[in-house]
């Protein structure tokens, strides 16, 4: 037969009869151990522990029951040579927190606390609390011993400063995504109601992607909250440069307005002949040639070429320095029109189908890009102007190359939009009077038939 009560204690989940431990509360038994006491009051403790409650996760009734604990204590107890320990029983606890809980709860509490590392225990040998007081100092004490927020001080003020620090990044990453969220859709508003040209339906779509991908603003994560607001950042800048972009069109268009014209001319530059009888000599019908690989049998047949007299004088003479009318580059440039749905009434129009068949070119977005930047918005559509009239006629086979080399020849000083403009409308009358092929000749043949 076996030893009495040994199947009961076989079948006890705690044999040993003893609290249960495990690796947590052992360390934590050991920074009790070594604190240093007296570094920090009780009330200074308590406000770095409070702080820090948020991030440890303890909830409700389990705050009320480390602060009952705490402040159970003296201030003397935490001082050097004392132990913070407090020796009330359960229900006295449950009582002392105003906390209308059973003692299986408070049991419970006190387990969560344990191994959360806010409380120790200083126990007898039979596990019994007990304790005594002489002058306000503790005699002798055992119970939940508080040490460990002492030892634990430092750790849990650097923990609450993060904790802080990441309240008040989550308050602004709100706040700025919930400013963002009504800041883009106003912007898209006023644009889609003034009928501003800009890729509106693609910002919509890309906005609603993004908060549908957040959720509720609210109840974001702190990590989806920070992806959030750049994208929305983001996309609000290009919206706003979208905008402005229009807003300079719309400034540059007024402007011209008011001066009767529209298009400056690049540099300054000699005369050209631009009347209804222009002859061969002028190399201005040529200018926007030079990125061909012809360019060099052009200009020595025009340098070899001697004028002949004409009966008929021009008509005028308009100098590449002065401004050049909408209806001259039309006139100069008439393919561009059969591009527009409608008939082109101003430069913004203008501009509009020189964007909208920039693709259909092959003139890539970069390339457009550097040439509004670089010329300017409206130079830049009559140069697209020029490049679909070119194309037209077989003289250029790669439009986003040409675009380029007007580009860096306008940085360099050599481009003259006006000449251009000017000897398409000589060669449009010309061809009027005798009508050539239009089909695109080699350099040598053109040279040929220049001499």
């Amino acid at each position: 037969m076996g030893v009495p009560g040994e199947a009961a204690c076989t079948a006890s989940p705690n044999p040993s009869g003893w609290r249960k431990e495990n690796e947590a509360r052992a360390y934590f038994a050991r920074l009790a151990d070594a604190a240093h006491m007296g570094a920090h009051g009780r009330l200074e403790i308590w406000r770095v522990t409070k702080r820090a409650l948020r991030a440890l996760k303890l909830n409700s009734t389990q705050q009320i029951m480390l602060e009952t604990l705490v402040f159970a204590t003296s201030d003397c107890d935490w001082t050097f040579g004392n132990r913070p320990i407090v020796w009330y029983s359960n229900a006295e606890l449950a009582r002392r927190a105003g906390l209308s809980i059973s003692i299986s709860t408070v049991r419970a509490v006190l387990a969560a606390l344990a191994d959360r590392g806010l409380l120790t225990y200083h126990d007898s040998g039979n596990c019994r609390r007990d304790g005594r007081r002489q002058d306000g100092k503790i005699v002798y004490a055992y119970g939940i011993d508080l040490s460990v927020l002492e030892a634990r001080h430092d750790e849990f003020n650097a923990m609450a400063e993060a904790l802080e620090a990441e309240h008040r990044l989550m308050k602004e990453c709100r706040r700025d995504v919930q400013k963002l969220r009504r800041s883009i859709p106003a912007h898209l508003q006023t644009a889609l109601d003034k009928q501003l040209p800009g890729r509106w339906p693609t910002f919509q779509c890309r906005y609603r992607k993004i908060v549908s991908h957040l959720g509720r603003t609210s109840a974001a994560q702190l990590s989806s909250l920070y992806r959030a607001r750049r994208a929305l950042q983001a996309l609000l800048g290009q919206v706003q440069e979208a905008m402005s972009r229009c807003a300079c069109i719309n400034n540059a268009v007024a402007k011209a307005l008011e001066d009767g014209c529209l298009l400056q001319a690049t540099t300054e530059v000699t005369l050209v002949n631009c009347g209804e009888n222009q002859n061969h000599a002028d190399g201005s019908a040529w200018d926007n040639a030079s990125t061909d690989a012809d360019v060099a049998s052009e200009r020595q047949a025009h340098e070899n070429y001697a004028p002949r007299p004409t009966a008929v004088e021009p008509k005028s003479k308009q100098p590449s320095g002065t401004p050049i009318d909408l209806q001259t580059v039309l006139e100069a440039c008439p393919e561009i029109t059969t591009w527009a749905a409608d008939d082109v009434r101003n430069w913004l129009e203008l501009l509009q189908v020189a964007a909208c068949i920039r693709p259909l070119l092959g003139i890539s977005l970069s390339a457009w890009a550097e040439a509004r930047a670089e010329l300017g918005p409206l130079a830049a559509a009559v140069a697209v102007a020029i490049i679909v009239q070119k194309s037209a006629t077989g003289e250029i086979r790669e439009p986003g190359a040409y675009l380029r080399g007007m580009t860096g020849r306008h940085r360099a000083g050599l481009l003259h939009l006006d000449k251009s403009i000017c000897a398409l409308l000589a060669n449009r009358r010309r061809s009027d009077r005798h009508p050539v092929p239009t089909r695109f000749q080699p350099p040598a043949e053109r040279a040929l038939r220049l001499i």
